[in-house]
């Protein structure tokens, strides 16, 4: 393997851990902002006696649900 080729490699490998490191750390910010949301949601709903559903679709909106019922509805977003 000549120089030019071993040099290629060892920036194409280095570039791909790079990228992996950035995925990986917002992974587990974005991680910890669901849990963070799931907890406050859970919160909420707990003091009503409901079981909660986070909407992430378009907008972070918790529901607390009771019987089929939303008896409460909060914005849960940055």
């Amino acid at each position: 393997m000549n120089d030019k080729t071993w040099k290629v490699l060892a920036i194409v490998f280095m570039s791909l851990f790079i990228l992996e490191s950035l995925f990986l750390g917002w992974a587990m910010i974005e991680g910890s902002n669901q849990i963070q949301i799931e907890t406050e949601c859970s919160a909420i709903c707990a003091d009503k006696g409901a079981v909660y559903y986070i909407d992430e679709v378009y907008e972070k909106i918790c529901y607390c649900i009771i019987d089929d019922e939303n008896v409460h509805v909060q914005y849960m977003g940055d």
